[in-house]
């Protein structure tokens, strides 16, 4: 798969990877994308049942607790909401 990354839409990088661990500030795991095969996928988010155990199967040994993953605000993206 290829991950696409942005600095507030500016600077893209475009990498080829077949894993993506997505952190928070704080460097705490939030989400997992795992290419099985081309084409077949495997996600996981914090907050989803069995995101701990997929860390561990992964040698990611943080621990993640959510107390809310419900959304505050919508932030537009060229000036068109999200959601």
């Amino acid at each position: 798969m290829i991950v696409e990354v942005h600095d507030k839409l500016r600077n893209a990088q475009r990498i080829e990877c077949t894993q993506i661990v997505v952190r928070d500030i704080n460097n705490t795991p939030i989400a997992i994308v795992l290419e099985h095969a081309p084409g077949q996928y495997f996600y996981k988010a914090a907050g989803e049942e069995g995101f701990d155990r997929t860390l561990q199967a992964l040698g990611i040994t943080d621990t993640v607790i959510v107390s809310d993953i419900t959304p505050t605000e919508q932030v537009p993206i060229d000036g068109k909401p999200l959601l």
